[in-house]
């Protein structure tokens, strides 16, 4: 019997704020923390990386 390793908390944090953004939910580092269950640290960067993603330099995302 084979066990997969433990995913990378970057790994899983990037994958919940895809998620949450799929869903139609605000990606926040919170957000990502808890669905992720990593450390803030960890989610704030996901939440960060995730939003250069959506919107790259030069564009506006809407404030809501």
């Amino acid at each position: 019997m084979t066990t997969q390793p433990a995913s990378e908390p970057q790994d899983r944090a990037l994958a919940a704020a895809e998620a949450l953004d799929a869903e139609g939910q605000r990606v926040t580092a919170r957000a990502v923390k808890d669905r992720a269950r990593v450390q803030m640290e960890a989610a704030r960067a996901a939440a960060g990386r995730h939003g250069t993603r959506r919107c790259p330099v030069g564009c506006v995302l809407e404030q809501g």
